[in-house]
């Protein structure tokens, strides 16, 4: 369902749904558990729809709420960022991936140097972190 709203530009339904399944005492959704699928997709929907700063605002809220992202989630984020031009925000991403004992896999690195060379700079230092 989630997947179905993100693609149909209905990502404030999808949001709004989101929300309501993670509140906890609500009758309809309780039992419930969301998981790394939905809340990548999610995360992934409001990327691409241009809504970083969402995004990023409910990765922490999730976060905050007992949801641990898994290395596609961190990497769906790092992607959104890389596209917004933000690829120092990405890779202070991946510092808290690393800190949240997520440690990023080839293609968070991929996704990370796909980044850089869109930005036509390749020859700048930005210290990635090496596995």
């Amino acid at each position: 369902m989630f997947r179905h709203l993100c693609s149909t530009d209905k990502i404030g339904v999808a949001v709004e749904l989101f929300v309501d399944m993670s509140k906890k005492g609500n009758p309809v959704t309780e039992g419930v558990k969301m998981n790394n699928q939905t809340f990548c997709t999610l995360i992934s929907g409001l990327c691409t729809a241009g809504q970083l700063e969402l995004a990023i605002d409910l990765f922490n809220k999730a976060m905050a709420n007992g949801l641990i992202p898994d290395v596609v989630t961190y990497t769906t984020i790092i992607k959104g960022l890389c596209e917004a031009s933000h690829e120092m925000k990405a890779r202070e991403m991946i510092i808290r991936m690393e800190k949240e004992k997520c440690p990023p896999d080839d293609l968070t690195f991929n996704v990370m140097v796909c980044g850089f060379l869109r930005r036509r700079n390749p020859s700048k230092q930005y210290n990635l972190p090496l596995k």
